[in-house]
């Protein structure tokens, strides 16, 4: 990866979190984003503080994130998002980790695992921020089913994904 990509990748991850500590939301500590990009180089970036929830149900998460949400429910849209340290309500608590997984010092894949607490279909859109890109890209995910875990994969070094427009489905 050339210089230019990576300061590229750092303009962008500059910019989200600016635009993350724009918005209401529960703070997530300082930490340092840590991707490895092949045997001889590695990402890595420290942040301030910044917000899981960049907006009313959005949440953008980071490599390396496990992040509990508690919401509830109006019909069959979810509302009134929270971060909670601990399960407290587990039927209206939903789990999402994100992480880059490797092989040796070589990037594998990035996962997005997410807990479905209801008793209907989760469906949600994700945006990704792929490094070397300009941008959010949208990216398809599938509907998580009812009390369970599902994982999605992507190939490529995601440095940010942003979650939204969650709601429940009837199974089809």
């Amino acid at each position: 990866m050339s210089a230019k990509s990576l300061v590229t990748l750092l303009l962008i991850f500059i910019g989200h979190a600016v635009f993350a500590q724009s918005k209401k939301g529960t703070v997530r500590p300082p930490f340092t984003l840590s991707l490895r990009i092949n045997d001889s180089i590695a990402f890595d970036q420290p942040f301030k503080e910044t917000f899981y929830l960049v907006d009313e149900g959005v949440l953008q998460l980071f490599p390396g994130d496990d992040v509990l949400v508690e919401v509830d429910l109006e019909k069959d849209s979810l509302i009134n998002f929270k971060i909670v340290p601990t399960i407290m309500n587990k039927e209206k608590t939903m789990r999402f980790t994100f992480f880059q997984s490797y092989e040796g010092n070589i990037h594998k894949e990035m996962i997005l695992k997410v807990y479905n607490p209801f008793s209907k279909n989760l469906v949600y859109k994700a945006h990704i921020s792929i490094i070397n890109t300009d941008g959010w890209k949208s990216t398809s995910i599938a509907p998580v089913l009812p009390k369970l875990l599902s994982y999605e994969l992507w190939p490529d070094i995601i440095g940010s994904i942003l979650l939204q427009g969650f709601k429940l489905e009837s199974a089809k």
